[in-house]
């Protein structure tokens, strides 16, 4: 990034939790705060984005970079994984926009939609990310199911497996 001035992008400023790097340079870069200064050192410095240039970031650390960029309104790109990186020649053309694979920390579940599309056609569906928040149309308002309706719940196929026994035991469970 440095050797091309020109290019896509051009760091102005690094950001360490560690204070004992506060006001080192990283190839001329100045090291300018910890995470908790993303936002004043961003600004300061006329920053539209953030690069989290750490390949073994895990989760926890990508989302909290992404809350912090999204509250100080900067567009966050990362590293592919260090995993993603193995043996690969790390350049600019390897930085990408966070996934929902990095904020997960797992991969993707790949979904049959054909497999599945008789069983949801013709029922409402609803998503809910990892705060409980539904996700999809602002208008699709949740609807309590009323009595004698099939409510049904997709989980970890384990934890499914297990609640589906519990409720067999009971006799609530489908035969």
């Amino acid at each position: 990034m440095l050797r091309n001035p020109s290019g896509k992008f051009l760091p102005v400023a690094v950001i360490d939790d560690d204070p004992a790097k506060r006001n080192l340079r990283v190839r001329n870069v100045p090291v300018c705060g910890t995470r908790e200064d993303l936002a004043e050192v961003a600004a300061g410095h006329g920053a539209a984005l953030v690069l989290l240039a750490i390949p073994t970031a895990d989760s926890s650390l990508v989302r909290a970079y992404a809350d912090l960029a999204a509250a100080a309104d900067l567009r966050l790109l990362v590293l592919p994984s260090a995993s993603e990186l193995y043996g690969a020649v790390v350049s600019t053309a390897a930085i990408r926009p966070v996934t929902y694979t990095d904020l997960l920390g797992r991969h993707e579940v790949d979904t049959d939609v054909e497999s599945i599309a008789g069983y949801v056609t013709g029922k409402r569906v609803l998503v809910k990310d990892e705060k409980g928040k539904f996700i999809g149309d602002e208008n699709d308002q949740y609807q309590a199911p009323g009595a004698g309706a099939d409510v049904y719940l997709t989980i970890d196929a384990k934890i499914q497996s297990i609640t589906e026994e519990s409720l067999r035991k009971v006799g609530r469970g489908a035969a």
